[in-house]
């Protein structure tokens, strides 16, 4: 991809990941997206904040809540709220 990708573009690709792959975690986001652990980390919480995955319980990654049927509308909220 060129140039810089945006925050709500790295949102809306992990929303994407975790809900076709229905796994959520920050190793699944530094491996596929190429970012570091630390925004990895931001873009789970974002996630989290927007019930797309639950919060992660202890040693367990997170639950993925959103389906692929209510993703479009989720991603459109992302958009909307910028």
């Amino acid at each position: 991809m060129e140039g810089t990708v945006t925050e709500l573009e790295l949102i809306v690709q992990a929303a994407r990941l975790v809900v076709s792959t229905r796994f959520a975690s920050s190793t699944l986001l530094v491996q596929r997206l190429h970012v570091s652990q630390g925004e990895a980390n931001q873009i789970l919480s974002r996630l989290v904040h927007c019930q797309v995955i639950a919060p992660a319980t202890s040693g367990r990654t997170h639950s993925v809540l959103t389906t692929s049927q209510q993703l479009p509308g989720v991603i459109d909220e992302f958009v909307a709220r910028g």
